[in-house]
């Protein structure tokens, strides 16, 4: 049987490629499984037993959840625009907590969502007063994107959550840099406080599997395309 050469070479370099992807598909699909077995086991914590670090090192995890304790600094806060709840425009309201128990260090909080057109101190927003206890998620700051655009920090204007920036805008010398978003315990009825805590879910496609089946067949597609194109018609002329 008489092969040709460069399409037997493109065939199987094809085919290691494609397997290759497969097998690398398959890796991330543990890494992403054991990704979100972490995350519904932190869900299943509840978050006002646990004192968070507001220094603990997230570099290999998405969120911790946990309480907090301190005071808000109410008029030093700031409003994240183009931010949205249930289609409405609006924005998020970051607010520096001072952790009394770390050496009034600061915090950012968001603690959520408020209408377009309102004010830090505006009187309809909820501002608790002397030492609280948050619950919610410490996560790390969002990485800056270059679609969103950069915070024109002496306008007041913020677009992007930049601990840094806030805190040099603010005064503020000795901060974290993770942020913590607060969360909901438990439904209210009614008119909800404004703001509105986000959602502090975290949602992740895992479609690794699916991937990894498609490299899979476009690795045996291949195969049999050379099998059909090269081999059959050899067959059929050693069986005539």
């Amino acid at each position: 049987m008489k092969l040709p050469f460069w399409a037997t070479i493109f065939t199987i370099t094809g085919v290691i490629i494609l397997c290759g992807l497969g097998m690398w598909q398959i890796k991330r699909l543990a890494w992403k499984n054991n990704l979100l077995d972490r995350i519904r086991a932190e869900y299943r914590v509840d978050s006002a037993a646990v004192d968070l670090d507001p220094s603990i090192d997230l570099s290999e995890k998405l969120f911790k959840r946990g309480f907090l304790k301190g005071e808000f600094v109410h008029e030093k806060a700031i409003l994240i625009e183009a931010r949205t709840y249930k289609g409405n425009p609006g924005y998020h309201m970051i607010t520096p907590f001072k952790m009394m128990d770390y050496k009034d260090k600061i915090v950012f909080v968001n603690r959520g969502w408020v209408p377009m057109g309102f004010e830090v101190m505006s009187e309809y927003i909820k501002k608790p007063q002397g030492l609280v206890m948050i619950t919610g998620a410490l996560r790390p700051s969002p990485e800056s994107n270059g679609f969103v655009p950069k915070n024109i920090i002496d306008q007041d204007q913020w677009y992007q959550i930049k601990p840094e920036e806030i805190a040099k805008a603010k005064g503020f010398n000795d901060f974290y840099s993770n942020i913590f978003y607060k969360e909901v315990r438990g439904k209210k009825r009614g008119v909800p406080d404004l703001p509105i805590p986000q959602d502090t879910k975290i949602n992740i496609n895992n479609n690794h599997a699916a991937y990894a089946l498609f490299w899979f067949i476009m690795a045996m597609a291949m195969v049999i395309i050379y099998g059909l194109r090269f081999i059959a018609p050899q067959f059929r002329k050693q069986f005539k």
